[in-house]
């Protein structure tokens, strides 16, 4: 690109942003701050040092066209250095102490009672983690936060000022047909509906019948009014003759005329209005964004189903970024992230002033993000104004005092109602009969604790016994036919007892690197040795080991083991009675996992391979899954982003960056660069 290209970009691009300005003065700035280069500059070096003088001086980024494929962005920069401040800054205040009211609410879907006298009130600024097992309401109260339901028996009042947006789990389910700017550009709809009249109306003043008509009837009125005053000077009754005979040319001259200013004067009151509003600078700043979140040139056109879920999660993210947000509310956000974005999300909940509302089995992410703990339990809502690790302390102190004080008062209930029971129907004891069961009718019961037992200790044990070394991997590439994806160390030992963590974007193809070590992709070039009895399991996150219409029971059964030995297996693993004989379609995310797991280990592999095991998994269900796996004691590769459970369940970190394994043997200090990484700058 030559200079003079670059200038001439670089204004139109200002121009849309600040249509009150001429061409001729932003050239004119241009002009001015190129004499300060001496003749032997670079071309090149003026065009980097111009725009970012002018980007600095107007508030644009006129580097946007120069936006690499995601293909090519190299995978060290980190998003966190490259979106821009401005982004994370307030926009409004709030105009009053509380956010949300919650009062005696009750909600029922069909014979589930979720909330039953629940009450609750939230202060502008609280950042809350919304917690407790699958199925306990926490994504139908995010529902009514947005709906801001009411009946005669319960209410949820949200301050009037509030604007709310949701990320839900369903992402873009409704308008899945729109294209990613389509998409974008209905986070401003005043500005977009503005923006498409101001179109309109450039196209009917540019039209050229439409300026044509303008100008031939406007030449002849002008001349017959000139031949008529000339010819008829000084006689006022002829030319008033004329005028009448040509009335018809002169009202639709005024008809026209009439249409022509009246477009001028609404063209002029929109470009006032998108002004005062910042319209220019948002309708740009939408499309952006994007590119912060690695949407590339040709991502623009994509249809939203096009796009992976975490793509599309990212997609929501830059949309409520740049809108003026009282009240967020999320609900698990991290599911379909990879771990830089987590990083990023994270740090965005840090800066975020507001209100944040948000669902998710993420203990990391719980524990560093938010001030306050709304628990849902016992169909009540408990608010704990701590982190997420000073809740877990105090809920423990907490269960501790109430069980004390249920033992307590069972034993004193129990005293009672013997005392009633034996000398109910004696004369001389009638009255204090009446008495006590008077004072047990208006005692406040203290309930039992609602807590997750553990599960028991399943035997995983092998009866085979195998050497030290059961794989050794040797230059082995990673590949599709047009593209080297990823490249191991040149030799690779797993011996028994290795707990690894993989590690890497979720664009870097995992899946393909489990699919070729498990033998069912071939590699470009590799050697490789397997112990002969070697067996290994796997675990997909979407299940295709189960079969749906095979019910719980028989799923499990498949490995061999008697139905009695299944049902036990699975009563361990707190998977309800009832559900054991339906069809593992009929299970939830959580559930289905649980039995995917339980599968697996049951064949007794050497060694298993797990891709996002953690996935739209609950706190309880994960403690569930990482006790499975640390009763496992042979080797485990499994593929996360979920810190807290691979903490717990890996000593080994295999990161993939750069297109490029790299093996920590000790998974601390791995973690620490991963994490140097992803926050540096």
């Amino acid at each position: 690109m030559t200079l003079e290209e670059a200038i001439d970009e670089s204004i139109t691009k200002i121009l849309e942003i600040n249509p009150d300005l001429t061409y001729a003065e932003v050239y004119e700035l241009c002009s001015d701050y190129l004499l300060k280069f001496n003749k032997p500059t670079k071309e090149e070096t003026k065009i980097k040092s111009l725009k970012k003088y002018l980007g600095k001086f107007f508030e644009i980024d006129l580097f946007a066209d120069e936006e690499p494929k995601p293909e090519d962005i190299q995978p060290s920069m980190s998003p966190l250095q490259s979106i821009p401040k401005q982004y994370f800054q307030e926009r409004s205040r709030a105009k009053k102490d509380y956010i949300i009211k919650i009062h005696h609410l009750d909600k029922q879907i069909w014979k589930t009672i979720l909330f039953d006298d629940a009450n609750l009130q939230l202060r502008f600024g609280d950042e809350v983690a919304l917690i407790w097992k699958n199925g306990s309401g926490k994504s139908t109260l995010l529902k009514m936060l947005i709906w801001k339901e009411e009946s005669g028996f319960w209410m949820i009042e949200i301050a009037d000022w509030v604007k709310i947006w949701y990320l839900s789990q369903d992402l873009f389910r409704a308008n899945d047909e729109h294209t990613v700017e389509e998409e974008m550009k209905t986070c401003f709809p005043d500005i977009k509906l503005a923006m498409e009249r101001l179109e309109e109306i450039e196209k009917l003043l540019s039209d050229e019948s439409f300026r044509t008509n303008v100008s031939v009837i406007s030449n002849e009125c002008e001349k017959s009014i000139s031949v008529t005053q000339s010819g008829f000077l000084g006689d006022a009754s002829k030319w008033h003759i004329w005028y009448t005979k040509d009335s018809s040319l002169h009202s639709e001259w005024q008809i026209i005329q009439k249409d022509y200013h009246s477009l001028l004067e609404e063209r002029e009151k929109l470009q006032d209005w998108l002004r005062k509003e910042n319209g220019y600078q948002k309708r740009w700043m939408q499309i952006e964004i994007l590119k912060y979140f690695w949407f590339s040139k040709a991502m623009l056109n994509f249809k939203i189903k096009q796009l992976s879920w975490w793509e599309q999660t990212k997609l929501q993210i830059a949309k409520f970024l740049i809108q003026e947000v009282d009240l967020l509310l999320l609900d698990e956000p991290t599911n379909h992230l990879d771990i830089e974005w987590i990083f990023f999300l994270q740090r965005f909940c840090e800066l975020w002033w507001k209100t944040l509302i948000c669902i998710s089995h993420d203990k990391k992410f719980l524990n560093s993000c938010f001030n306050r703990v709304v628990e849902i339990s016992q169909k009540k809502l408990h608010l704990y104004e701590w982190n997420y690790s000073d809740y877990l302390h105090q809920k423990e102190k907490n269960l501790e005092i109430q069980h004390k004080n249920y033992v307590a008062q069972q034993k004193y209930l129990q005293q009672q109602e013997a005392f009633i029971t034996k000398f109910r129907y004696k004369a001389s004891k009638a009255a204090q009969v009446q008495s006590r069961i008077k004072m047990l009718d208006k005692l406040d019961r203290v309930e039992a604790p609602e807590t997750e037992s553990d599960p028991k200790k399943i035997n995983f044990k092998l009866s085979q016994r195998l050497p030290n070394l059961i794989m050794q991997i040797e230059w082995l590439t990673v590949w599709y036919p047009w593209k080297e994806l990823v490249t191991l160390p040149n030799k690779i030992e797993i011996t028994k007892e290795m707990h690894i963590w993989i590690i890497w974007k979720n664009w870097i193809w995992k899946t393909t690197l489990i699919k070729t070590i498990l033998g069912q992709l071939s590699p470009l070039h590799w050697s490789i040795k397997v112990h002969p009895d070697l067996r290994i399991g796997s675990y997909s996150q979407v299940f295709d080991d189960l079969h749906p219409n095979d019910t719980v029971i028989e799923a499990v059964m498949w490995v061999g083991i008697s139905y009695q030995d299944a049902r036990a297996f699975l009563w361990t693993l707190k998977i309800d009675v009832e559900k054991m004989d339906h069809k593992v379609s009929s299970l939830s995310w959580w559930e289905m996992a649980k039995v995917a797991v339980t599968k697996m280990l049951l064949q007794k592999p050497h060694i298993i391979i797990m891709d996002e095991p953690t996935n739209h998994l609950d706190l309880g269900s994960k403690e569930t899954i990482k006790m499975m796996l640390e009763w496992f004691n042979w080797v485990t590769l499994i593929v996360s982003h979920d810190r807290d459970f691979l903490e717990w369940t890996s000593n080994m970190l295999w990161w993939i960056w750069d297109n490029r394994l790299t093996v920590f043997h000790d998974l601390q200090r791995g973690f620490q660069e991963l994490e140097s990484s992803c926050w540096k700058g």
